[in-house]
């Protein structure tokens, strides 16, 4: 397990709440989904690479609307 560092934030207590309840759905910590929505923002920022939610959007749409597409190609 990487070491962990405290940090101290003040958000919304409405997002606070609905993080708390994610994390309750989830099984998992509040500090995970903090973790995890920090690292997604780094790659974010950096260009990294692409969100999967954003690529699965992306092939969903592609596959939903591949006729359209060949229609206005052709």
């Amino acid at each position: 397990m990487a070491l962990r560092e405290k940090l101290a934030v003040e958000i919304s207590a409405k997002t606070l709440a609905l993080l708390r309840d994610l994390a309750r759905r989830e099984g998992v910590e509040l500090e995970d989904l903090f973790g995890e929505a920090l690292e997604d923002l780094i790659a974010k920022r950096r260009g990294d690479k692409p969100r999967t939610n954003v690529m699965d959007a992306y092939q969903t749409g592609w596959q939903k609307f591949a006729p359209l597409h060949r229609k206005l190609t052709d």
